[in-house]
């Protein structure tokens, strides 16, 4: 029998289409986990990037790393402060003039942290576009996507 999308009905299900590899219903039991889980995975990135900011960059952090010889201050630093930052900006979510400066610390370190391992390939690809002052508009394009990795935890995370 040929693929179609014609709708398929049975008596005891509503109408289905045969093309159709997931329902819907499936797709919105599931979202709440799903969410959970990219908040989680985005928060552990942003814990890696504290870490590498400490670290004075992933370079300097996998090297430590591979030569046993790992930076513990940099990393139970990056920990710590991504711990304390984190409950500031869950805990001290309607006190803005807390929960706001730390989910900037936490924007910055995120920056810092990964904002040298895409800036040139970032800036190249601006500059071959045409666009004016392609670094301080590829760091502003970092920032604001390490906005977005300090703001999502929170916004899923946390009701």
């Amino acid at each position: 029998m040929p693929v179609t999308s014609t709708p398929l009905t049975s008596p005891t299900r509503p109408a289905l289409k045969e093309s159709a590899i997931i329902r819907r219903a499936t797709l919105r039991r599931q979202r709440g986990a799903i969410e959970r889980s990219t908040a989680w995975f985005v928060l552990v990135l942003s814990v890696i990037g504290s870490i590498a900011a400490l670290a004075g960059g992933f370079v300097p952090l996998i090297a430590g790393i591979m030569t046993r010889a790992p930076q513990w201050s940099a990393i139970i630093g990056g920990f710590m402060l991504q711990v304390l930052l984190t409950h500031l900006e869950w805990h001290y979510f309607d006190t803005p003039l807390v929960a706001w400066p730390a989910r900037m610390v936490d924007t910055l370190t995120t920056a810092i942290g990964y904002g040298p391992l895409v800036i040139a390939a970032l800036s190249a690809f601006l500059l071959a576009r045409g666009v004016p002052l392609p670094l301080y508009a590829a760091w502003g394009i970092i920032g604001i996507v390490s906005f977005i990795a300090a703001y999502y935890p929170e916004s899923r995370l946390v009701e």
